[in-house]
């Protein structure tokens, strides 16, 4: 193994994968009035890390909300958006990326334009259709709910532009730690277009709630759209190199906030 390529994997997961998205997420509170500083949001983040990383189907997502709520008196379903934001904005990048790369696919025939359709979600069309659908839920149902889709409505057309180009960046670099991992372990039999191409559907696949953080999940990906490429052994290997740096070290780095996350968390506002 390459050290040279680990340790810039490990210094473009720190800036990009950590940084940045924790950048993201702060200036998507502050646009909804909750504003908190840039250390807040990576001791919320981090801190949550550990905990999100062992809870099933990403519950522990929660954890972030009830401290926003507790800490920063921030509605929980206005919490709750942010976070629902974030993550399509991720997904749409995702579609983006492998739209655009769609010939160097294992599975072909995806266009760019198929990240139109979690972005609709996030516009105003989209909204109004489901406020509307909201007229026939219970009232108990449909507070929260509008309460939730009100922080859609503060985000201007140019702020979701902004954004989801930032996650963009974000999934670019996913990819880079990738090619980084390949190269330094001396495979470099699969070419940088495949690796662009298909990173992201490896991504899309390990995000469904069927796995711990998407273990074993994106191991087989891997496996399995690489396998022409580089022998199983050493497609295993790099995958697993792939979720140390991409997962277990942001875990790592957030360990150490674990303890008084839950402190501020339990305690009294």
């Amino acid at each position: 193994m390459d050290l040279r390529c680990f340790f810039l994997a490990l210094a473009i997961t720190a800036t990009f994968v950590v940084l940045m998205d924790v950048e993201k997420w702060r200036r998507c509170l502050a646009v909804v009035g909750c504003n908190i500083t840039l250390k807040q949001t990576v001791f919320i983040r981090l801190g949550s890390l550990p905990i999100k990383f062992i809870a099933p189907f990403n519950s522990g997502e929660l954890t972030r909300v009830l401290y926003l709520s507790r800490r920063h008196n921030l509605a929980p379903e206005i919490g709750l958006a942010s976070i629902l934001y974030d993550k399509l904005l991720n997904f749409a990048a995702i579609l983006f990326i492998i739209g655009i790369m769609n010939n160097y696919l294992v599975v072909p025939y995806i266009r760019w334009w198929i990240c139109i359709i979690p972005l609709m979600i996030l516009f105003t069309p989209a909204r109004n259709a489901m406020s509307a659908m909201l007229k026939f839920a219970p009232e108990r149902f449909r507070r929260p709910v509008k309460s939730a889709l009100s922080f859609f409505d503060r985000i201007s057309f140019l702020n979701t532009i902004f954004f989801f180009l930032i996650s963009v960046i974000f999934e670019l670099s996913i990819i880079m730690i990738t090619w980084l991992i390949l190269i330094g372990l001396d495979i470099k039999t699969v070419p940088l277009s495949v690796v662009c191409a298909n990173v992201p559907l490896i991504e899309l696949i390990s995000s469904m709630p069927i796995s711990l953080s998407g273990f074993g999940t994106r191991e087989a990906s891997f496996l399995v759209i690489f396998s022409s490429f580089a022998s199983s052994s050493e497609l295993f290997g790099a995958a697993l190199l792939v979720t140390f740096v991409k997962q277990f070290f942001p875990v790592m780095l957030g360990l150490p906030l674990v303890r008084p996350f839950l402190r501020d968390l339990i305690a009294s506002p």
